[in-house]
């Protein structure tokens, strides 16, 4: 089965005419960043006693890479259901780091679950990412009785 979706990508870049090392999933920049402008990243973080989260990351599209994160999130009631919710995410991946800024909502407050949505902007990144400009959409679920948040962004990269 491997040989198959190693073979069907390569046949097909071959009949359209990409070149073989781009079908194959390889870039000619880095192996971290590659010429597609979509990126997505999950993350599976666990709240710190000193009221961070950190966990585990992968990123897929133009940013190819994974490793531990943490994320320093501040929660501002709006009303006694929703809440503003800001901070910053650092992911720390096998081609630099990469840090994060989002904005957005959080409810119900005091529930044992939450919702997060917002936007999120690259505010830093370095070495394969140094210069990268990206923006994404988030999605997060906090379980407070389990501890945990988990989350996706969904974005656009440019160099």
């Amino acid at each position: 089965m491997r040989i198959r979706a190693v073979l069907l990508p390569l046949a097909v870049a071959l009949i359209i005419g990409v070149p073989p090392a781009t079908a194959a999933g390889h870039t000619s920049r880095s192996e971290g960043i590659s010429r597609a402008r979509d990126v997505v990243v999950t993350f599976s973080l666990a709240f710190q006693p000193d009221g961070s989260a950190a966990g585990t990351f992968t990123a897929a599209g133009a940013v190819s890479d994974s490793g531990s994160a943490v994320a320093h999130p501040v929660v501002t009631p709006i009303d006694t259901t929703t809440g503003t919710l800001t901070g910053d995410l650092t992911l720390h991946g096998s081609h630099g780091d990469l840090t994060w800024s989002f904005s957005g909502i959080t409810y119900p407050l005091g529930a044992p679950r939450a919702i997060g949505r917002g936007v999120s902007r690259v505010q830093d990144g370095t070495a394969d990412y140094r210069g990268l400009h990206a923006q994404a959409l988030f999605v997060t679920t906090a379980d407070f009785l389990a501890a945990t948040v988990s989350g996706v962004m969904d974005g656009t990269v440019r160099q």
